[in-house]
């Protein structure tokens, strides 16, 4: 299709099926094969044309699995994310605004290689503000427009970041920059083969820095900064350029108004993707929306199916213990309320279906706010500064994925202290309030601890005392019955030998020995799957800070019940048998208490 008599996607469809070393009849049997598929998949709401599959299957690689994926992502994800999707129509008004944001204009002319350039600019901001939502939406609609008439080997991106201000700058979040490679990777399965920037201020290389933490290695690689333009003609054939950049292509302007052309032309097209839906309840398979989109709902994926059958229970052998304790709950009138069966559930996994064990835990977890209140009082993370002054101190974040044996593993990063000191205090409230969330959404065989030591201070050690420590094994035991499988400790400087000096004092022996040291990333990898750790330590999980952002906003939504939590109290005038202190937290016994398997 052309615009104006002006083709705008020039492509050569015969020469890159060859390049992939696939006939005409080759592709037209995958088609084929896809379209069987397809008619399986009574959820999806129509037939991609025959140049949508092409473009997909292209992209790729030919692998027709993960065609399929993307063939269902184009449309699942219009649910999922519907900010990028819904109400971004190209009208006159839309496009109108885009033109005062920025360029996003895929080349007429591919390379000789077959690739097509991306030109994106960023505008001066002129009486409208920097839209992400909007500039990320337009940058779907002209994919769109690719899916129906492009094809090529992958794509070449040009960034001119001249007029990138610090207030557009700033838009870029961690959480905006996944899901636009989310949408790219997952919709379009685009294929990214380099990233040219130009024309650069400083504070850009802040947004890299982030995207750094965010997005795989191999992608971020093929990021290349340029000090001119003759570094960027080493990279991209100079002709093929707009002119104001040297080559003999129409300016950004130019093909910047046939592109709001050509999204007009396909207005039918927009209309029907603005009602289009996937109709969840004839998907052969449920949906799990975390194969998609990171987001507080799967921050903590887990199969209590599988853990069930590890200690040997039933759903129903699980139903009935809940149901004894909720019996026994019954006659405890001193504690505030009755447990849900997600706690319950999460208190007999940690005892080892001990109900004896879980009877005592659950008494604890509501005893223990009002003998530790320093822990358990003052720190709701919505009603105080409690989550601006965490994430000054220190990284406190569990991992999304279990390990094959179930086991959950956490990040604990001490930061540099700057504008606000650390308090081993505030520090242990903001876990406890975590576990409260894993309480309620949260099942595993055990706990594994990966220790970042690498800004340990000596203000650190000097607040890590002995009591402080003392303090925290009991929460961790007592409290939360936690059943600790390792800590590894990563980045360690000569200072941490104190702390550990102190915690062998402290700690049950069979505890202390589960504590590895490890002198690189290569020995962790030997007892933790490298692909479920974030991308800072070589895996292939979101950056821990993404993840605490995540779990900031995961806090929040409990707001309601911290405020509960807040309130509650224990009724010791209550209680069967009178409260002895020294049973909870050992001041006059052993403090070496904590459990381990």
């Amino acid at each position: 299709m052309s615009t104006n008599n002006y083709d705008l996607l020039q492509t050569d469809r015969e020469k890159i099926r060859k390049l992939w070393g696939k006939t005409n009849a080759d592709v037209q049997d995958y088609i084929r094969i896809l379209k069987e598929w397809h008619k399986t998949q009574n959820h999806l709401p129509e037939m991609p044309d025959d140049n949508t599959i092409e473009f997909v299957l292209t992209n790729c690689k030919y692998r027709v699995e993960k065609a399929k994926k993307t063939i269902d992502s184009y449309y699942t994800l219009r649910t999922i994310i519907p900010e990028y999707f819904k109400g971004h129509r190209p009208t006159m008004d839309v496009l109108e605004r885009i033109s005062k944001m920025w360029y996003f204009t895929p080349l007429p002319k591919l390379t000789p290689e077959m690739y097509r350039i991306i030109f994106l600019k960023y505008a001066k901001e002129q009486g409208i503000t920097f839209d992400l939502d909007e500039t990320t939406a337009y940058e779907v609609n002209v994919s769109e427009i690719r899916m129906h008439e492009d094809l090529s080997m992958g794509d070449v991106y040009i960034i001119d970041c001249a007029d990138l201000s610090l207030s557009q700058a700033t838009k870029y979040t961690p959480t905006s920059i996944r899901k636009y490679f989310t949408i790219f990777e997952k919709v379009y399965s685009s294929r990214g083969k380099y990233f040219h920037i130009i024309n650069y201020p400083p504070f850009a290389l802040q947004v890299l820095n982030m995207a750094k933490m965010i997005i795989k290695k191999k992608i971020f690689d093929r990021v290349k900064l340029h000090s001119s333009m003759e570094s960027l003609y080493e990279y991209v054939p100079k002709e093929l350029l707009p002119a104001e950049y040297g080559g003999k292509e129409k300016s950004l302007d130019e093909l910047q108004e046939l592109w709001f052309q050509k999204l007009r032309e396909y207005e039918k097209r927009f209309d029907e993707l603005e009602e289009m839906t996937v109709d969840e309840s004839l998907r052969p398979e449920p949906l799990v929306a975390n194969t998609f989109v990171m987001s507080t709902d799967n921050l903590l994926q887990t199969d209590r199916e599988k853990i069930r059958k590890l200690w040997g229970k039933s759903n129903s052998d699980t139903e009935e213990y809940i149901r004894i304790l909720k019996e026994w709950l019954k006659t405890q009138k001193h504690l505030p309320e009755i447990p849900t069966d997600n706690q319950l559930e999460f208190v007999l996994t940690n005892c080892k279906y001990s109900i004896e064990k879980a009877k005592t835990a659950i008494d604890n977890y509501y005893t223990v706010r009002s003998i530790l209140p320093d822990f358990f009082k003052g720190h709701h993370p919505v009603k105080t500064d409690a989550l601006n002054r965490v994430s000054k101190m220190w990284n406190y974040v569990p991992l999304p994925k279990l390990t094959t044996d179930m086991q959950r593993l956490f990040i604990m990063k001490y930061l540099k202290e700057e504008d606000i000191p650390y308090s081993v205090q505030e520090a242990t409230a903001y876990e406890i309030n975590i576990f409260e969330i894993r309480m309620h959404e949260d099942l595993a065989m055990g706990n594994i601890y990966i220790v970042d030591a690498a800004d340990v201070s000596l203000s650190h050690v000097a607040k890590l005392t002995p009591t402080t420590i003392k303090n925290y094994l009991v929460i961790l035991e007592q409290f939360y019955k936690s059943r600790v499988t390792n800590f590894h400790v990563i980045n360690h400087p000569p200072v941490m030998k104190s702390i550990l000096n102190t915690v062998k004092m402290m700690a049950k022996k069979k505890i202390y020995d589960r504590l590895i040291l490890h002198s690189s990333l290569e020995s962790l990898y030997e007892y933790v799957p490298r692909e479920l750790l974030p991308i800072e330590y070589g895996g292939e999980e979101n950056s821990v800070e993404v993840l605490q952002e995540f779990w900031f906003q995961k806090l929040r939504d409990y707001e309601k019940r911290f405020d509960e939590l807040e309130e509650m109290t224990v009724d010791e005038s209550l209680r069967p048998e009178p409260l002895v202190n020294s049973d909870i937290l050992g001041y006059y016994g052993n403090f070496k208490k904590i459990e381990v398997d």
